[in-house]
Order: structure tokens, then sequence, then C-alpha cells
């Protein structure tokens, strides 16, 4: 543990300079983009990832599943996020990722479930899981060749997807189209 007020002081520091990084990547408050903003985000990551050299094409000519990374020496790997945008944003700003990604020395790999929230009397909220989207999105148009995002069985809107009762699935799909 840190006892000394200016080891605290340096880290707190720190952690502010890299939480700034990423607003200023995010391009403003970290919030969920309007309509219009969130649509353009996913138009150009979509027609980004038709042509992504580290993604081979399937049987149908189509960008497949599996994802070929490059040599660099650093790779973290994130699953299972749930709508937390503080855990992502944690491990961005306390890893120093972000420095790494700017290198060109790190790749980022985000094992879907990124939407759907797991708390308890808030599995029906969409919020978080728009701004997770807007910045996994926003992180991929910044470093397409070194963030990927592979979608997990939450992050479809299969009325299957349900917990507590509440059709998630469902929900999110709602989310969006609004």
């Amino acid at each position: 543990p840190m006892l000394k007020k200016k080891q605290i002081n340096r880290v707190l520091i720190h952690r502010r300079r890299r939480l700034r990084q990423l607003r200023e990547l995010y391009g403003g408050k970290i919030r969920p983009l309007g309509p219009d903003a969130a649509m353009d985000t996913i138009q150009t990551v979509n027609r980004l990832m038709e042509h992504e050299a580290c993604r081979p094409f399937d049987r149908n000519g189509e960008p497949g599943g599996l994802v070929e990374l490059g040599q660099r020496p650093r790779l973290l790997v994130i699953g299972d996020l749930h709508a937390q945008v503080d855990n992502l944003l944690c491990a961005l700003s306390y890893s120093g990722l972000i420095e790494d990604l700017d290198a060109g020395q790190a790749d980022l790999v985000i094992l879907g479930d990124a939407v759907h929230c797991e708390q308890p009397g808030r599995y029906d909220r969409m919020g978080g899981s728009l701004l997770m989207m807007d910045l996994i999105f926003r992180l991929k148009l910044r470093y397409p060749k070194q963030v990927f995002y592979l979608r997990g069985n939450h992050d479809a809107f299969s009325p299957d997807i349900s917990k507590g009762g509440i059709p998630q699935g469902i929900l999110w799909e709602k989310k969006l189209r609004k």
C-alpha cells in the first residue's frame, strides 16, 4: 500500500493524465454519441472491417471470424465487460495500454459480451451498453490494425438473451434503433 502522500499524488496525476488521453481519443466528454454521430461511427467501422487484412475471408468471401494478430510485444485481452464502462476505462488507463497502442507496440482484443448490464436491478438499462459500443468503435477507428472486437452471445438481438426475466436482446435492439 502507498502510505506517503507524495506517492499517492504521483499515481493520481498519472491516472488523470491517462483519463484525459481517453477523453481526447473519444473526442470530448465520455458519454453516448448522438444518433447522427453514432450512425456515422458505425458505418465507418463497418466499412473499415470489410477490408481488414488481419481477418482472412471465409468460404463466402466475407471477412471471417478469425483474427491474425501482429507480432507486437504486448497483448491485452478483455472479456465480459457487460456495459461496465469504468472497467474498460480502468483497463485502458491503468495499464499504460494507450501509450503502447500509440507507439504501435500493443494489440487489444475485446472478447464480446460488452453489452447488457449484469448488475441486479439494472438488467433493463441500455445506456451503458450504448456508451460501451461507442468507446469500442472509437478505439477501432483510432487503432484499426490493433483493436479487435469479437462479438459474444450477449451482443445479439436474440429474444433468448435475457436476465432476471428481462429480455435484454430485444431491449438492446430497440435502444439501438431509437
